[in-house]
């Protein structure tokens, strides 16, 4: 018997989205917008309609402090899963942790469908190195020496440093709309 489950929400997402910034501000965690987040809100002014995620990413060094609040976010009704490195690889080992997946709960049980995607950043030599649907992603160093504020929703977001040249690194030509995108599209995937 297959089970019933609401497509994303719209409002669900972004207050997702805003109560974990919320905490990671409290608790003096740096992060950056990401991915569809952060181009829906800096082209857009809003949350991509046809994504069915938000992004947001942290850095490697923050990751201990950061996994010190998941009680705190589970006790606030969200459902966390880990991912883990499968392989040892240049920038960290396996079983490091690459990706906080936060997700909503459906009928109070089981996990929803509005999720957050906290994508973990390893710093190595001049780069910026991350993972994503199992394909190693890089940008310079530079995008998170500090970050940029970006006002969304009455508050100030926090995205990569030169985030309009971040975002060119990642989409090429971020202006034109594609609603058919997928990470694997990314010109930050490292080729072997």
């Amino acid at each position: 018997m297959k089970i019933f489950r609401p497509k994303p929400n719209f409002e669900t997402l972004k207050r997702q989205l805003l109560d974990v910034i919320s905490i990671l501000d409290a608790n003096d965690i740096r992060y950056h917008l990401e991915g569809g987040t952060l181009l829906g809100i800096v082209r857009d002014g809003m949350l991509l309609p046809w994504d069915h995620d938000t992004d947001i990413s942290i850095m490697h060094d923050d990751l201990v402090r950061f996994l010190s609040l998941l009680p705190a976010l589970k006790k606030s009704g969200w459902r966390i899963s880990v991912r883990r490195l499968e392989k040892d690889c240049s920038f960290g080992n396996e079983g490091e942790v690459r990706l906080i997946k936060i997700k909503d709960r459906f009928l109070g049980l089981i996990a929803g469908e509005n999720v957050l995607d906290i994508f973990v950043k390893f710093r190595k030599d001049d780069h910026v190195y991350w993972v994503a649907k199992n394909n190693t992603m890089k940008v310079a160093n530079v995008h998170y020496n500090g970050f940029d504020e970006i006002m969304w929703e009455g508050k100030k977001l926090k995205a990569p440093h030169q985030h309009k040249e971040y975002l060119t690194s990642k989409y090429g030509e971020w202006n034109t709309i594609v609603k058919e995108w997928d990470c694997t599209m990314e010109h930050t995937i490292v080729r072997d």
